[in-house]
C-alpha cells in the first residue's frame, strides 16, 4: 500500500477521536425533539391526546417550518411510521 509502518503505528496509538455515525441521520436535533415531546405532553396534560397520525403530521409541519432536510412523505404530508416508532422507543 505504500504507507510507512511508523505512520500506521502512530495512528493506532493516537486512536480515533470521532465516534462513528451509525444508522440513519436524525431529522431533528435533541432540542427540537424535546420541543416536540413537550408539545405532546402538554396536549396529554389537558386531556387532548393526539393520535399517531396527528403526531406524524405535526412532525412534518415542524420540519417544513424549520427547513430541515427530511425524508418524510410529501404526498401525505406526514412523518413516517418508522420515525414515530423510533420517537416512542427513545421516550421509554
Amino acid at each position: 500500500m505504500g504507507i510507512p509502518f511508523s505512520s500506521l503505528q502512530k495512528r493506532i496509538k493516537k486512536g480515533s477521536t470521532l465516534a462513528p455515525h451509525l444508522g440513519r441521520f436524525t431529522v431533528f436535533s435533541r432540542e427540537e425533539e424535546a420541543q416536540l415531546a413537550n408539545l405532546d405532553k402538554k396536549m396529554a396534560n389537558i386531556f387532548y391526546g393526539c393520535t399517531a397520525n396527528q403526531i406524524r403530521r405535526v412532525a412534518f409541519e415542524y420540519a417544513e417550518k424549520l427547513n430541515v432536510k427530511h425524508n418524510f412523505n410529501q404526498a401525505s404530508k406526514m412523518a413516517g411510521r418508522d420515525w414515530l416508532h423510533e420517537k416512542r422507543r427513545k421516550k421509554n
